[in-house]
């Protein structure tokens, strides 16, 4: 189930990439917010893009998909 995912978990990358999971998640849920975990800077969730379309326009789509103004981790990070 992706909401027991954690790819926080180092041990899940121990014997080499999870591939099984990221075809798991290409299916289910390409575009997924990670919630927050211990493991995570600043206890905030991520996104998580897994297809290569979606990585590849959100690379190119600087209007949408910019740090161009920093990201919360930035301004936590400032505190």
């Amino acid at each position: 189930m992706i909401s027991d995912v954690d790819l926080t978990d180092l041990d899940r990358f121990a014997n080499g990439f999870p591939h099984e999971l990221f075809t798991a998640l290409r299916r289910e849920a390409p575009v997924w917010f990670h919630p927050p975990t211990p493991h995570t800077p600043g206890g905030e969730g991520f996104w998580v893009l897994s297809r290569h379309a979606d990585i590849s326009a959100a690379a190119v789509d600087t209007a949408i998909f910019s740090s161009h103004r920093g990201g919360v981790r930035a301004r936590v990070a400032a505190r």
